[in-house]
């Protein structure tokens, strides 16, 4: 995984999504760009394994706070259908 291109990709979304007005809840310990990004880096990196995924950047410290792979897989489809309306 390439630092630069995560890092780059999350600030392209978290931009995005600053400017369309998308405001995520403020009782979650990760942002609503962060899992876009994670499932982004799934599909580009780790042939869209999302488990793999959702470890591999809580273990390298790219995510704000913790996330278990069964809140991401809660999440992802509230912030995809969120963007999408």
């Amino acid at each position: 995984m390439s630092a630069e291109w995560i890092i780059t990709t999350f600030v392209i979304i978290d931009d995005l999504m600053t400017k369309y007005g998308h405001q995520t809840d403020c009782r979650s310990r990760v942002s609503d760009s962060e899992i876009l990004t994670i499932a982004i880096c799934a599909a580009k990196l780790c042939q869209n394994h999302h488990e793999r995924t959702v470890v591999l950047m809580n273990q390298l410290g790219y995510l704000s706070g913790k996330l278990s792979v069964s809140r991401f897989n809660r999440r992802l489809p509230l912030s995809i259908n969120e963007q999408a309306k």
